[in-house]
């Protein structure tokens, strides 16, 4: 994970780096993810969130390049892939003081995605992490 920017905090939970956690290739289009630290604006401190990286190879330009975050959580160790529509799915680990460490997924309609994605808990965490 890197370092928080100036004026931020540490991160509640250290993800180990910065590395690509995982990728997908379709038709011309790359999506890779892994595991970030960002500060969104409403939140207090800097946190463990999720970078996701879409490029056209045929292009070789970058589409989108986005942090997503868990206001005062965080959110770590993304999966990606794509269904026969082309919509993203992120399955991702969350936690946070008041939730322990769950699994998640989200979909991204059309591979459109933003700094705030519709997730949906699909197991709860059942115990806190040491």
């Amino acid at each position: 994970v890197q370092p928080p920017p100036p004026g931020g905090t540490s991160p509640t939970l250290d993800t180990g780096d910065d590395r690509l956690e995982s990728a997908v290739w379709e038709s011309g289009d790359l999506w890779a993810a892994g595991n970030d630290v960002c500060q969104y604006q409403t939140d207090k401190a800097a946190r463990a969130c999720l970078r996701v990286i879409h490029i056209s190879t045929s292009q070789m330009s970058v589409i989108q390049d986005v942090d997503i975050t868990m206001v005062g959580g965080d959110v770590m160790y993304p999966a990606v892939t794509l269904d026969a529509r082309k919509d993203l799915w992120i399955a991702f680990s969350s936690s946070s003081t008041t939730q322990f460490a769950s699994s998640e997924v989200a979909e991204a309609p059309g591979e459109k995605i933003g700094a705030s994605i519709g997730a949906i808990i699909y197991h709860f965490g059942s115990g806190a992490i040491n």
